[in-house]
């Protein structure tokens, strides 16, 4: 770890602060940063990656981005992402740029008076840059970005999931894992009389067919009722469900 040794300033010995102190400094904290974040990626860890660590989502479709705010990692370095709004046309896609601009608002930190007399912007502020372009131009196109690297990091996936003909999700949690483990939690209300193999919900990631036990309640009595996960579905495989049924689920499996 690299430090300063303080002790030999004293009351009667001063030091000048050299070029190489602050590349010494910068040096120190960016190292912690980049072995930390690698330790807890594991021996995948990939230099030429971009790996989400916060936010960053895109809750437009098609054409249309709308990117949140948010952090990512690359070549050791962490940057912050701005939340940003925009269209694609053409051949264009949604691509990241590292892209440098000066602190000129803190306390007026730039520009800075140098001995020479002249004035010189030293306080960079790197971020990462989500805008339209040529797949390929910046640093790296965002449909390669790693929104799950660390270990029990997950994406939320609840959006993609619709629900079934005369049903109601009263609530949703679908979480999709790094290595491809799937968890949902679910609230269900039907509001007709539901026909067996009717699809309950679907948006799911691929599941391998499979029989699951739930709860649920029909206004009067509570009972046990058995669905199936196939593919992209969830479905009523056996007699009808009444209308006015609520039922809870939770479902994980692994995606195939």
């Amino acid at each position: 770890m690299r430090k300063i040794d303080e002790s030999k300033i004293t009351s009667d010995k001063s030091m000048f602060f050299k070029q190489g102190t602050w590349t010494h400094l910068q040096k120190a904290y960016k190292e912690i940063t980049e072995e930390t974040i690698k330790s807890l990626i594991g021996s995948s860890y990939d230099a030429t990656k971009v790996y989400v660590l916060n936010g960053c989502v895109n809750s437009g479709s098609g054409s249309s981005f709308n990117i949140s705010a948010g952090s990512v990692f690359y070549a050791g370095e962490v940057y912050l992402v701005d939340a940003t709004t925009f269209t694609t046309s053409g051949g264009n896609v949604a691509v990241g740029t590292i892209t440098t601009t000066n602190n000129t608002t803190d306390y007026s930190a730039d520009p800075c008076l140098f001995t020479d007399g002249t004035y010189e912007n030293v306080h960079n502020i790197r971020k990462f840059v989500i805008a339209g372009g040529a797949t390929g131009s910046g640093t790296k196109n965002y449909s390669a970005f790693d929104f799950y690297p660390f270990a029990f990091n997950f994406k939320d996936i609840s959006s993609n999931i619709t629900a079934g003909t005369n049903i109601t999700i009263s609530a949703i949690i679908a979480r999709q894992y790094f290595d491809g483990s799937i968890a949902i939690w679910a609230i269900i209300t039907t509001t007709s009389n539901i026909a067996a193999d009717s699809d309950l919900i679907s948006g799911i990631p691929n599941a391998a067919p499979n029989s699951f036990s739930c709860h649920a309640w029909d206004g009067s009595t509570k009972f046990n009722i058995n669905l199936y996960a196939v593919l992209s579905h969830i479905q009523n495989p056996f007699g009808v469900i009444n209308s006015g049924t609520q039922i809870a689920f939770y479902l994980t499996y692994r995606q195939v």
